[in-house]
């Protein structure tokens, strides 16, 4: 799921900021620079020879590992690497829990770090990566992305009518782009006339590993993989619900710097974590703890709760993300009676494959074309995808501060020979 609940009274921030929301326009430049238009050569293609048999799949190959992190409740911007997802829990049904409340935090990357909301990203990956000295090449990837962007990117390729939204992008290096996720608004009040119960069923069917049961951490899982989608080297973050222990859970573990497995005794090294290395000012760094342990892909589980699954809207979110098992909860009243666990290679989603094939090579096009109108505009350090209608505009954007701090950007410079 992807919004975090944070408990009220430990954010800081004044309530008018809380639940202040923006124009999709906010801080872009109009008028517009150009119009995308929708890949509709796929569907030519589709009808052309070779038969849709005889044609390479849309699949996602080469699936990589590379971070994951928890954030950690503290007053200075700290992550745990590489954390965990909470583990799941066969429960006895049926079971109740009451219904969600209170503010949600929409982006927790953003409320953290305004200024580099994908800076954690880079500071987990560099973590995992020293650790067992394996080094990305940033240089070799087209996109680096959250989930949340490419599914809105999939539903404009294929959907008449849908939500209006925006993306904000920079292209770094000379082959890189980067999405940014953009939210209007930071902070949500669950709504007391329309109760939810999904954020509770997760909490109550799961529960915390025991690394990090005595840290106190927030909001969600965030995992950060590469792959490759049709050709493109795509690192993607999306948020994970649960996963399920088996033999192969667990890659590795991490204990904090130095030390042996963090114990309640150990809280001083929470309640003030090391001195960081800063970026810029005090307030743009992303400071490390190591603790938890790494998560096979196979074991990862989404959680939807609900009558019946949105397959539309679900399939396409364990594909990019490949998450295997999905974990669906039926309730009447929050009291939970039932619970259908599926595999994304079962029986139920096997129609959905090729029914999806033709809209992922869509999203892959749309891909392409947008990296081709960063390249057009490279005068413009960043610009910005508006969808208003179905529409999908380019913007400039005002601010033309980078989306990451120098020392990141380089990352993506083709070394010289």
């Amino acid at each position: 799921m992807a919004t975090s609940t944070i408990p009220r009274e430990r954010d800081r921030r004044p309530q008018s900021k809380k639940l202040q929301r923006l124009n999709i326009l906010d801080g872009l430049e109009e008028p517009k620079l150009e119009a995308l238009q929708k890949p509709e050569q796929v569907e030519a293609r589709a009808s052309e020879t070779p038969p849709v048999a005889d044609r390479p799949a849309m699949t996602i190959t080469n699936v990589q590992y590379i971070g994951s992190y928890n954030w950690l409740d503290h007053p200075e911007p700290t992550i745990v690497v590489p954390g965990s997802p909470r583990v799941w829990q066969d429960r006895d049904l049926p079971f109740q829990v009451p219904p969600d409340s209170g503010t949600l935090c929409t982006h927790e990357d953003r409320s953290r770090v305004p200024s580099y909301p994908m800076l954690p990203w880079f500071r987990a990956v560099e973590t995992i990566s020293s650790h067992e000295n394996a080094a990305i090449d940033w240089s070799g990837v087209d996109f680096v992305t959250n989930r949340n962007s490419l599914r809105k990117l999939l539903r404009w390729t294929k959907e008449p009518k849908l939500d209006d939204f925006r993306i904000d992008t920079q292209l770094a290096g000379e082959n890189t782009v980067i999405l940014s996720q953009w939210v209007d608004r930071l902070w949500m009040k669950t709504d007391s006339r329309y109760p939810g119960y999904g954020r509770n069923f997760e909490h109550e069917s799961t529960s915390p590993v025991t690394e990090l049961e005595h840290l106190p951490t927030t909001g969600g899982h965030f995992r950060i993989i590469k792959y490759d989608l049709g050709g493109l080297a795509m690192v993607l973050c999306f948020e994970v619900d649960a996963y399920v222990a088996s033999a192969n859970s667990t890659m590795s573990r991490t204990s904090t710097d130095g030390d042996a497995n963090l114990s309640p005794s150990a809280s001083a090294s929470v309640s003030a974590p090391r001195v960081p290395t800063k970026d810029t000012d005090p307030k743009q760094y992303v400071d490390v703890i190591h603790a938890g342990h790494q998560v096979s892909q196979a074991d990862l589980v989404e959680i939807k709760t609900g009558k019946r699954v949105k397959w539309k809207e679900t399939y396409p979110q364990l594909f990019l993300s490949q998450t295997p098992h999905l974990f669906t909860a039926s309730h009447e009243q929050g009291k939970f009676h039932r619970i259908q666990k599926l595999a994304v290679d079962g029986p139920e989603m096997r129609g959905l494959v090729d029914e999806f094939q033709t809209d992922f090579a869509k999203l892959r096009e749309t891909l392409i074309a947008i990296r081709e109108t960063l390249r057009r505009h490279k005068q413009h350090l960043r610009l910005s995808l508006v969808c208003r209608k179905g529409k999908l505009d380019v913007f400039r954007m005002r601010d033309t501060s980078s989306c990451l701090p120098d020392a990141e950007l380089q990352r993506f410079e083709i070394p010289p020979l």
